[in-house]
Formats: C-alpha cells, structure tokens, sequence
C-alpha cells in the first residue's frame, strides 16, 4: 500500500526534480528518496532525441512537433498557428503603395518589404541559404569569367562617372607611379 507521501514522492520524481531537491520538500533524506523510488520501480522520464522548447511559450517540444519557422528556432503548433496567422494578417492590412521599412523604395513583395530587402532579410536568417548562395556564385564566377570582367568595368564607370575628382586624383597618382616606374628601368 502507497501513502500520500510516496505517491507525492513519485510524482516530483517523475517531473524531473532531483533526489536532493524532493528531500528538502519533503523532509526526508535523500538516500531514502533513492530506496522509495527504487522499492516503487519508478523511472524518470526521459526525453527522446534532443530537447527544445518553444521559443514563444517555453514549452518542451519532441519528436515531430520540432519544426521550425523563418526566424524562428522552435515552435509548438498553437504558436506556430499564431506565428502564421500575425504574418497574414499582416500581409493582408498591408499596402502597397506604402515604402519599405527598411530602405525607403517602393515594396514589391509583402511584410512591408521590397524584393531586396526581403531576399537580403532571408540571406540573414539562413546559414543554410548563405552556403547554397555562396556556392552557386563561386561556380558562376569560375565558369563566367568574361561577364566578371565587364561586371567590374560597368561599376568601374559608374564610380568614375559619381566621382569625378577622386577618379582624377586616383588616375593621375598611377599615371605617376607608372612614370616613375618606367624611368627607374631606362635609367
């Protein structure tokens, strides 16, 4: 027969407080905490996999309640529903003639973002999506080199064409140097 003492015992036990904390509740020792549960074939309950908790309501997450949203770590599915549910809401008291919030253009997308911003937004989230990004870029560099060189030179003019007298001052500097360069040589 089980007494409201080690039936309150089994269920701190089973909550996941430690033998030492239920000893200080209760007032026993903490050896004879480590008897009644043993004598009572009690075993904590133990977590499968790795452990997560809900980023919005802290509560502990298994198994296939484990998913996440964009930026967001964690959520459980009532959070989750609320989570989805602001992002519309959002979307749909949105208007479009109103700028970004971020850089002032006029938005092409929704969440009060324009295209760029929003890409740029997801770049910054996902270490994933940085890797892909990355890798798809160094593969188009390798295999377009001419394009990179006409790249350069289009943003080369435009900063001529915004800085007329830093390109000047920078233009005559290596003019210079390449004159002192080539008198070295001949002398």
């Amino acid at each position: 027969m089980i007494t409201e003492k080690t039936k309150r015992i089994i269920q701190l036990f089973k909550q996941g407080h430690t033998q030492t904390e239920i000893a200080k509740m209760v007032g026993l020792t903490k050896s004879r905490i480590g008897q009644i549960i043993i004598n009572n074939k009690v075993h904590k309950p133990r977590p499968i996999g790795v452990v997560a908790y809900c980023e919005r309501c802290k509560i502990e997450l298994r198994g296939k309640e484990k998913q996440t949203l964009v930026g967001h770590s964690f959520l459980c599915k009532p959070c989750r529903k609320k989570v989805i549910a602001e992002k519309l809401q959002d979307y749909h008291n949105y208007k479009f003639d109103t700028p970004c919030k971020e850089c002032g253009k006029k938005p092409l997308m929704c969440l009060g973002l324009c295209s760029t911003c929003y890409l740029r937004d997801i770049y910054k989230r996902s270490p994933k999506k940085r890797a892909t990004i990355k890798k798809s870029s160094e593969k188009w560099r390798k295999n377009n080199p001419d394009k990179i060189k006409a790249i350069r030179r289009k943003c080369a003019m435009v900063w001529y064409s915004k800085n007329k007298e830093k390109a000047k001052e920078t233009s005559r500097k290596r003019y210079l140097a390449k004159k002192a360069l080539i008198n070295k040589d001949l002398k």
